[in-house]
């Protein structure tokens, strides 16, 4: 990869692309390998931690560990099966079963959340309505009462 191209997928003027990823993989392509789980996106980054536990190389598990505290669900599960493919030490091993807790346990939560907001967002809520519809009936109100006389506002 040229130099032009990897400051443009640095600054993410040019996405990486699953193909571009592909040839790298082919190829046998580390550096550039490692460039894309640095600056992909997830979808990226966890087709090269898949492809990184196919490799099979222990020189690549540090990489793999630090994806472990990915933002990204999709990409701290590959990192986990990688791991667990790969067969790492109980140091590692204590760090995945750590990570697959955390995730269990926001599915949790996140269920918990999303079954509260569907419970405050019932039928028995009070219904939203548009603000111009209730200024509309305001003014035809306003219509049915005499001009002289009758108050307005």
């Amino acid at each position: 990869m040229n130099l032009l191209k990897k400051l443009l997928y640095q600054y993410h003027l040019l996405e990486l692309d699953c193909k571009t990823v592909d040839h790298w993989i082919e190829n046998h392509q580390i550096e550039n390998l490692t460039f894309a789980l640095q600056n992909g996106d997830y979808k990226v980054r966890a087709q090269v931690l898949c492809e990184l536990g196919n490799i099979k190389s222990n020189s690549f598990t540090h990489l793999i560990v630090e994806k472990l505290d990915d933002k990204v669900k999709m990409v701290s599960w590959a990192a986990i099966s990688t791991l667990q493919k790969m067969g790492t030490s109980p140091e590692i091993q204590n760090r995945v079963d750590a990570k697959i807790k955390y995730w269990n346990e926001k599915e949790i939560l996140d269920e918990e959340k999303r079954k509260k907001f569907k419970h405050r967002t019932g039928s028995d809520a009070p219904k939203w309505e548009r603000p111009s519809k209730k200024t509309l009936e305001n003014v035809k109100q306003m219509l049915k009462k005499p001009m002289i006389g009758g108050k307005w506002f």
